[in-house]
């Protein structure tokens, strides 16, 4: 599901005109997403998609990365 948003995302940016910049310009963004487990603390969340968000950059413009599937911890 947040892949297909995220897509939908990048390609609104990517067809939009925007006064005041030049012909043919185009906006891209590069995110990097993580999925929440109920037993992970907020940091490791927020760690594992700041991660995947700067493969995202390294990878080249208007990139998608999904940050790797945290092992949740046994209840």
């Amino acid at each position: 599901m947040a892949r297909h948003c995220i897509k939908r995302i990048q390609a609104a940016l990517g067809s939009v005109d925007y006064a005041g910049l030049p012909e043919g310009f185009r906006i891209t963004a590069s995110i990097g997403v993580a999925q929440y487990y109920l037993q992970e603390d907020i940091a490791g969340l927020i760690a594992r998609a700041d991660k995947a968000l700067y493969r995202a950059k390294q990878n080249g413009r208007d990139r998608l990365e999904l940050a790797p599937l945290a092992r949740p911890v046994p209840i």
